[in-house]
């Protein structure tokens, strides 16, 4: 009683172990969705503030020169009105005087004025060139952060799926361990099963020379299961015949039609060499695939 008790809790307890490793698989890939959507907002708002321009509404005072020469102008009036108050002939050389005087200082201003303009002018394209700049570190680094993210997100991902994969073989090992201590757990074929003595023929697995209790051949339209539904199938390429290629999947996986040696029935999947690796399951020497983590539906046709 006391095996039959240990049995069940390592079995339980593998199971368990399976079902926890998926769906940290699957929280992996919701945190990594998160945190590059997280990534993409602050990335968004960075940009808005970092394409706001300082410089942009600034603009000479131009008023101001305005006023200078209207100013110098006032200035050169009142010299020339008290020069014509004066001396008559000091009068012409007066007003040249005065006129020159006035061109000069109009002279500084227009400079003074251009040389203002011109400043701000290459002040504005240096700080939009260093929006620019700062913009595009900006993507090169999100760019990083992204595929970083991805990465860890992936690196994760992957390992809880092997995790779960492996936890999948310590539940059959422990199913197979466990069933010469139940009644009829014994090493007995399938229903309809016979021994045919063909190594590749899949009525072999479960029959005399091979038992894992677990598995079991059902035809009409399951097809070949692993008992508690996980979608698990033998797909080695050495237990069919008439193989025949269909098409592809949208992930670019070979779909074939086929049959089983020694069984009735077409059906149609994969082959499991050329899947990936995490999907598939040693069992008794041949492969079965998971087809719940792959995009080709196995059916009988």
């Amino acid at each position: 009683m006391a095996a039959v008790t240990t049995a069940v809790v390592g079995i339980a307890s593998a199971a368990t172990s399976t079902a926890m490793s998926f769906s940290a698989a699957a929280k992996a890939k919701r945190e990594g969705e998160a945190a590059a959507a997280e990534a993409k907002k602050a990335m968004e708002d960075a940009k808005k503030k970092a394409e706001t321009d300082f410089y942009e509404g600034l603009s000479v005072p131009l008023d101001a020169y305005d006023a200078e020469f209207e100013n110098n102008l006032a200035v050169a009036q009142q010299s020339t009105e008290a020069l014509q108050e004066g001396d008559a002939r000091a009068l012409a050389a007066g007003v040249g005087r005065v006129g020159a005087q006035a061109g000069a200082q109009a002279q500084e201003t227009r400079i003074a004025m251009g040389e203002q303009i011109s400043d701000l002018q290459a002040t504005k394209a240096q700080s939009k060139d260093a929006v620019n700049q700062q913009l595009l570190q900006m993507d090169v680094a999100n760019a990083k952060e992204q595929k970083q993210i991805a990465r860890e997100s992936e690196a994760a991902r992957s390992a809880a799926i092997g995790q779960g994969i492996q936890g999948i073989g310590s539940t059959i090992g422990a199913v197979a361990a466990a069933a010469p201590l139940f009644p009829g757990g014994g090493a007995t074929p399938p229903p309809g099963g016979i021994n045919t003595g063909n190594p590749l023929d899949p009525n072999m697995i479960g029959g005399s020379n091979y038992t894992p209790p677990s598995l079991s051949l059902s035809s009409p339209s399951s097809g070949l299961s692993l008992s508690g539904g996980n979608n698990s199938i033998f797909s080695d390429r050495r237990l069919k015949e008439n193989i025949s290629l269909i098409g592809k999947s949208k992930s670019g996986l070979n779909i074939y039609t086929f049959k089983y040696k020694g069984k009735e029935g077409v059906y149609q999947g994969v082959m499991s060499d050329e899947v990936p690796q995490e999907a598939v399951i040693k069992s008794g020497g041949y492969d079965m695939v998971n087809y719940s983590t792959l995009d080709v539906e196995f059916k009988e046709i």
